[in-house]
Formats: C-alpha cells, structure tokens, sequence
C-alpha cells in the first residue's frame, strides 16, 4: 500500500473527496447530506474508487487516499 500511496491515485475529485469524509469516521448517509447526493450515490463513489485503486474496505481507501494527500503536501 505505501508503494500506491507515492504513486498518483487515478480518483476523480469527488472519489478522493468522499474518500477523506469516510477517513473522519463520516457514512454513507452523512457524506450524502454534506455534498447534497443520496447515500446510493456515495456508495457508487465509493465502489468505483475503490475498484480504481485495488482497495477491499473502506478504511483502506481512506487510508491510501489520506497517505496520498499527505505525500502531495511534502
């Protein structure tokens, strides 16, 4: 995984936004009344994200996406 966090992550804004909200502790349901979308759609996002970077949780997503945000700050 710290290999894919140096690499660039091929998420779209929304992906790595929703990303960063489930690394906050946030669900489905709260990242939907936060961004204005239905809790499906954020489970799409999420699904796609993580189908893109090879993750099988959510915590792991949000750890990858977190560790890539961190790296782009360095």
């Amino acid at each position: 995984m710290l290999r894919q966090a140096r690499d660039p992550l091929p998420l779209t804004d929304r992906e790595r936004e929703i990303a960063l909200l489930i690394g906050h502790g946030a669900s489905n349901t709260e990242i939907g009344a936060r961004l204005y979308l239905s809790a499906r759609t954020i489970g799409n996002h999420i699904y796609k994200a993580m189908k893109k970077t090879g993750t099988t949780s959510r915590e792991e997503l949000a750890a990858l996406v977190s560790l890539s945000s961190r790296a782009d700050r360095d």
